[in-house]
C-alpha cells in the first residue's frame, strides 16, 4: 500500500459544545463588563437554566439556537431577583 500526503488540509472542524463551558461561559461574561458571544452553546436543560438564573439577576442574555449573546454587567452588577 503507498499512501502519498496531501500538501495542505484544509476545512474546518466544529466541536460539540461542553456543558462546564457553557455554564462558565455564560456566568464569567455575566460579571464582565461588556458584550460577548458564546458560539456552540449546549443546549441541555441545565445550561438553559443557567441562562434562565443569570436573566433573573438582570443580565441581559439572549440566545439563538447554539449562539448566546451577554451584555456583561460588571462585578457589582448583579441585582436581586
Amino acid at each position: 500500500m503507498r499512501l502519498s500526503m496531501p500538501r495542505r488540509l484544509r476545512g474546518t472542524v466544529e466541536i460539540p459544545g461542553d456543558k462546564s463551558i457553557s455554564h462558565r461561559s455564560v456566568m464569567l461574561n455575566a460579571v464582565a463588563e461588556g458584550n460577548a458571544v458564546i458560539t456552540n452553546y449546549l443546549t441541555g436543560a441545565d445550561c438553559l437554566s443557567t441562562i434562565a438564573c443569570m436573566q433573573a439577576l438582570g443580565v441581559e442574555v439572549e440566545r439563538e439556537g447554539t449562539t448566546v449573546r451577554v451584555r456583561g454587567r460588571g462585578l457589582r452588577g448583579l441585582q436581586e431577583s
